[in-house]
This record gives C-alpha cells, structure tokens and sequence, in this order.
C-alpha cells in the first residue's frame, strides 16, 4: 500500500504547514495575532485571551434588581398559562408573589394590561383578573407611608394609553398629509402601505382598550376621571369600534352607561357626558356640530353662552321634577311676571343695537 497519499501523523518534521517557524508570511507582526506554541508540553497563554460571551465578567446587578426581574419572569409565565380553567389556582400564584414595592406593582401592572390589550377576546378574564388584584398594596416610592393599590395604577396605565391614543392620531395625521403631498409612486405606494400599519395597529389596541375598560367599568373599577376618559374615547373612535368585533362588548357597555345614568351614581358633569355619548351613539356617530374650521372670537364667546345656558337648564331639569316646577310656578308673582318680561324687552332692544352696530 503506498502511503505517499496519507498524512505523516509520527513526524512532525517533515509537516512544515504546523512549525510557525516556517510559515513567516503569517507572523504575529503582520497578523496582529500572538503566536501560540508548545513549550514542553502546555499550551502558552497569552493576557488577553479571547473569551465567549457567557463567561465575560459582568457588572454585579443589585439584588434587589435580581428579584425584581425574577418576579417579572414568573408573573409573565403565570399570565402565559392563564386560563378561564386555570384562573383560580393562577390567581392564587400572582397572589403570592413577593409584590412589596411600587416598581414590582408597576411592573405586574403592566404586564397584565399588555396581556389584556393583546388578547382582546379573553377581556373578560383578564377583567377578573384585575378585579381580584386591584387591592394589592405597596408604599410609594416618593412620599413615605403613603400607599398605592393595583387599581390606581392601573387607571394609569389606562389613562397613559389615551395619550399613545392621540400621539397615534398626530402620526396618522402626518404620513396622511406626506401621503398626499407625494408625487412619486414608489414612495406613495410606501407611505400608504405605512399608513395601514399605523392604522391597524391603533385600531387593535383601541378595540382591546375598550373591551378591557367595558370590563373594568361593568366591575365599577373606574373612578370619575376614568368615566371622562372613557367619553372622549367613545366620541373619538365610538363609530368604528361599533362596526368591528368590538361590537358586541359596546353594546354591553352602553347599557352599562344607560343603567348609571338612570341611578344617578355619579355627579351631573360625568352624567351629562354619558348623555351626551348615548346620544351620539343613537345617531349614528353623527356629531351634533359638525367641524366648521376657525372661528371668530365672537363666535366663540356666543357658543360659550350658549353652552352654559344648556347646561344650567340640564341641571334646573335634574333638581325639579314637573310637580316642582308647578310647585315652583305657583310661587311667582305677577310683579316677578312684570320684572322678568321688562328684563327680556331690555335684553331684546340691546341685542338689536349690537346688531346694527356690526353692521
């Protein structure tokens, strides 16, 4: 057998591709890379040796930090394992999680209420989910001995979200008026396939926002405040949620709305609001004034007027029944008719002189 062909593994003389010696066109001075030899029998080591990744010595994290993240990770598994059968053992765990500090509470927070927006179709769950944890406890950071629950922080993130909802609004607004100022195209073809994105997007989380609100609203977890952000986001996007698979979850809200109005729980500005939803919704989303552009200061200042007028009849119609006004009517005197009447007559002649004034 001829072995001409087969490597010389006994002689390393004879293989002068393994003495470095040999091989000058890859010396240390033009590789920039130490040579390494054997030198009786062990391996050289140079200083700056090459090391992977995971054995690089790293900053030492603070051990708070360290269960802080470790308590991120189990509530994050907890919520991927949630479900309507498992929701009662789950609930259990999040429970005893070592939730003692605000950054931990705001964390979890945020965690179920990505969950929650993510997953519009278990809303329901996760409304449990932050009803059973929304008297979850912690001392606040900034001011000593004062505490702070699940639910407030909660309604933050809630009303954090009706930010991102109007910053999404002037982003919409922009690659629109880019959009149609483009005479390329290419790039309109981009900046409308942008467009759709940023769209879609908002949509989801509007529809998985007002699942999980209607949810939070039915369990009577939202204060005042929150009433008013949950009107302006209505009025906002109330016509195309209406049309979508947010649907069925509006529908449920609404005669939410409609039963606190009629009980009268809240205080008359935040039923007024309501009213005014209910209305919008029973007309098809249809504003009752549509956008005009800008107005004068004049036009401005009578719309105010205006306005409060309305709202002080609201409220005479919400403190008088229709007895009380004939109750009230019968109090009047003829003198009083005669003052009344005069006053109209002065308010009719002024009004008249401003009038040709203008002109």
């Amino acid at each position: 057998m001829n072995n001409s062909y087969l490597p010389n593994m006994t002689s390393p003389e004879t293989n002068q591709d393994c003495n470095p010696q040999v091989r000058q066109e890859h010396s240390p001075k033009e590789t920039g890379v130490q040579a390494i030899c054997l030198k009786d029998g062990e391996l050289n080591k140079c200083n700056n040796a090459w090391r992977p990744r995971m054995k690089r010595s790293s900053p030492a994290k603070d051990p708070e930090m360290l269960q802080t993240e470790g308590l991120l990770r189990n509530m994050r598994a907890i919520l991927n394992k949630l479900t309507p059968e498992r929701f009662n053992r789950l609930v259990e765990q999040v429970l005893e999680l070592n939730i003692d500090s605000e950054e931990r509470l705001n964390g979890v927070v945020d965690l179920v209420f990505e969950k929650a927006i993510d997953e519009p179709s278990f809303s329901v769950m996760y409304g449990q989910l932050c009803h059973r944890l929304a008297h979850l406890k912690v001392q606040m950071a900034e001011k000593a001995g004062s505490p702070v629950t699940f639910r407030r922080l909660l309604l933050n993130r809630c009303q954090k979200e009706f930010d991102v909802e109007r910053s999404d609004d002037v982003v919409v607004q922009r690659k629109q008026a880019k959009l149609d100022s483009s005479s390329s195209t290419t790039e309109r073809e981009q900046l409308q396939e942008e467009l759709e994105d940023v769209k879609n997007k908002a949509r989801r989380r509007s529809v998985g926002l007002v699942k999980l609100i209607g949810e939070l609203f039915k369990l009577k977890m939202l204060t005042a405040v929150s009433l008013q952000q949950l009107c302006t986001l209505l009025t906002t996007v109330g016509k195309e949620l209406n049309t979508n698979g947010a649907k069925p979850k509006m529908d449920q809200m609404f005669n939410q709305i409609t039963k606190l109005i009629e009980e009268c729980q809240t205080s008359t500005q935040i039923r007024f609001m309501l009213q005014d939803v209910v209305a919008l919704k029973e007309k098809n989303w249809v504003p009752r004034k549509a956008d005009q552009g800008p107005k004068t200061i004049l036009q401005v200042h009578k719309e105010a007027e205006m306005e409060q007028q309305e709202e002080q009849l609201k409220i005479m119609k919400q403190l008088f029944s229709n007895n009380d006004w004939r109750q009230a009517g019968t109090s009047v005197t003829s003198q009083d008719r005669k003052e009344e009447e005069s006053q109209e007559t002065e308010t009719k002649r002024g009004q008249r002189k401003s009038t040709h004034g203008e002109k």
